[in-house]
């Protein structure tokens, strides 16, 4: 069986990848947002207690629409990441379950390897002669 052109190994493996990599992503991802906030504290700071000049208020203001863009961005990343994430970490199965689909995908490309060599080998003798 495939789906949108995938086979169901590569279904299945694209899965265990994602399941593998999900708590990296989600916790990179929440790494860059308070990255982002240490940042906005420092814009902040430097908007406050510096004397500055039409011209760096304006570098000031561009800087701080970049970080509020590039926190949004890993702030959705986050979010994307959280359901999955809590899954994973509060999931008593989750690493017994993880290790059953890696068994079964070795089974399904077996048996898609098998399927695509697969030849029919005639059973009984052509041109027998007695």
């Amino acid at each position: 069986m495939e789906l949108n052109g995938m086979k169901q190994s590569e279904i299945l493996s694209a899965f265990i990848k994602l399941a593998e990599s999900v708590k990296k992503e989600y916790e990179s991802a929440l790494d860059f947002v308070n990255e982002k906030d240490k940042e906005l504290q420092d814009i902040t700071h430097t908007a406050e207690l510096n004397a500055l000049t039409q011209n760096e208020k304006a570098k000031l203001m561009t800087e701080l629409q970049k970080n509020r863009r590039d926190r949004r961005y890993w702030k959705n990343r986050v979010d994307e990441y959280q359901p999955f994430y809590t899954f994973q970490t509060e999931s008593k199965e989750f690493k017994a379950l993880l290790e059953q689909l890696k068994q079964i995908l070795g089974k399904v490309r077996k048996a898609e390897s098998y399927l695509e060599n697969r030849a029919y080998k005639p059973k009984a003798k052509k041109n027998q002669q007695q």
